[in-house]
């Protein structure tokens, strides 16, 4: 038996089919497993024919190129449709080498062809499925390389088709300064690691988005890594607020530490979880001793249980903290009072996630406004002894004017007596001192007479007088 009759039982008992051409692709051979894939009966149905009468016209240039190849000593691999003998399309993968005389001069190509028409099925509903999906879907390569991508994908890549992404690098559309970010994510995917990481993209018409990536590795049959499959995600919106975000907490931040009062935040339980510096004026704690602890911690413990019970109904209704008087220890061991407001921090959901609010100091208000109390109390007891003392000094002065009132009358009835009798004394000394009187007489006569004149006139300015007295009390 000669080493060609060998050869041939060999190839035609070999699984794999089995192809042999000479440099014009006519088939020199072919073993039963072929047969079967081109839908033949035996050998004598293929020899001397052209391979490319078993190649749909399409897929002709790729056998001229991969020819080319061959001829030029190289060995190549690749995937074409091929059309059997009862005209049925299949899907073939070719491994050719060529075939070198004795001076390594290339004579044709002998070639291994596997069915991928179940592959490629596949593939093609695989495609079809991930071009509806809604997440942006992107197959690569080991070196990157665009393999497939679906249409939320282009659209995110602001491109028109699949055609104008596959074949390109990844990096292409990667802003440069996170070019780092994809050569660390591929060597961990080289490894066999999924990943999730986020990047800046540029698109076709060179926006700048922000994408999430969760990639995961492709493997062959035998383990080896062959590229990547990922879901890509525009998060750009989330970036762009989480962005006003930063930038709003440290514009409170900065405003936290620019204000008089004690700004704080707490959880769901009225734990601290941030405190403005200025806690340490307020209180005599710093902002790391308060975070952690609960406003009831700082308490005097008569005060504990009732502002729980108000804390609790606010935080259960989602209310506003409005005007809480709170009293809370100083580190030295004094008691301040504190106006308390914030409102509540909420998730998407509306679910609580805490508070936020600020403390204002009111001691010296609060001590100001009990000295004020202090002092109109007192105020108010004065009036009363004052208005007490003025009444009693009102009854004294009725007293005093019905008393005056009483003497006046009395002394008026009095004077008017005396006054009758003494104009009769008057009367009876003129008509005494009209008759002959001795000197001596005359002289008695007259001195009664002025008596009785000055004792009327004491009597008239007596009079006068108490009839003043009234008025003046």
């Amino acid at each position: 038996m000669n080493k060609l009759k060998i050869y041939s039982e060999i190839l035609n008992s070999v699984m794999e089919s089995i192809l042999i051409v000479d440099n014009d692709n006519k088939i020199e051979f072919s073993n039963p497993t072929l047969h079967q894939l081109f839908e033949v009966d035996s050998a004598e149905d293929l020899t001397g024919r052209n391979f490319l009468d078993f190649v749909v016209k399409e897929h002709w240039d790729i056998v001229s190129k991969q020819t080319d190849s061959r001829k030029s000593g190289e060995s190549s691999r690749y995937e074409l449709k091929i059309i059997t003998e009862k005209k049925n399309i299949k899907w073939a993968s070719l491994s050719v080498c060529p075939r070198l005389d004795e001076d390594g001069n290339t004579f044709g190509a002998l070639a291994t062809v596997v069915d991928i028409t179940k592959m490629k099925t596949m593939q093609f509903e695989l495609s079809e499925i991930l071009n509806s999906v809604m997440e942006s879907i992107l197959i690569v390569d080991n070196d990157n390389k665009i393999e497939f991508s679906n249409p939320t994908l282009h659209k995110l890549f602001e491109v028109d088709s699949a055609e104008d992404l596959t074949g390109r690098n990844f990096l292409d559309f990667v802003i440069k300064e996170h070019w780092g970010i994809v050569s660390d994510q591929t060597n961990t995917r080289k490894s066999g690691e999924s990943s999730r990481y986020e990047l800046k993209i540029i698109t076709a018409k060179k926006n700048i988005k922000w994408a999430s990536l969760s990639v995961c590795p492709r493997v062959d049959g035998e383990g080896n890594t062959i590229g990547a499959f990922a879901t890509v995600v525009d998060i750009t919106k989330m970036k762009t607020m989480q962005f006003e975000l930063a930038e709003s907490e440290e514009r409170f931040r900065d405003i936290a530490l620019c204000t008089a009062d004690w700004l704080w935040e707490t959880d769901q339980d009225a734990r601290y979880t941030f405190c403005s510096e200025m806690v340490i004026d307020c209180l005599g704690y710093s902002a790391e001793e308060i975070i952690g602890k609960t406003p009831f911690d700082l308490m005097p413990s008569e005060d504990k249980k009732y502002m729980k019970n108000r804390y609790l109904s606010i935080f259960n209704n989602t209310g506003n903290i409005v005007n809480l008087e709170t009293r809370l220890y100083h580190k030295h061991g004094y008691i301040k009072i504190f106006l308390t407001n914030g409102i509540p921090i909420l998730d998407k959901n509306g679910e609580l996630l805490g508070y936020r609010g600020v403390d204002k100091d009111i001691t010296v208000q609060k001590l100001a406004e009990a000295e004020i109390s202090k002092a109109q109390a007192l105020t108010e007891k004065n009036y009363s002894e004052l208005k007490q003392a003025l009444s009693v000094a009102k009854e004294l002065t009725n007293q005093a004017k019905q008393a005056n009132m009483a003497r006046s009358q009395s002394l008026v009835s009095m004077s008017n007596k005396i006054r009758t009798a003494m104009n009769g004394v008057i009367v009876m000394t003129d008509l005494i001192m009209g008759t002959e009187l001795t000197p001596e007489q005359s002289k008695y006569v007259n001195t009664v007479h002025q008596s009785a004149n000055a004792l009327v006139s004491i009597i008239n300015n007596t009079l006068t007088s108490s009839k003043k007295e009234p008025d003046r009390t």
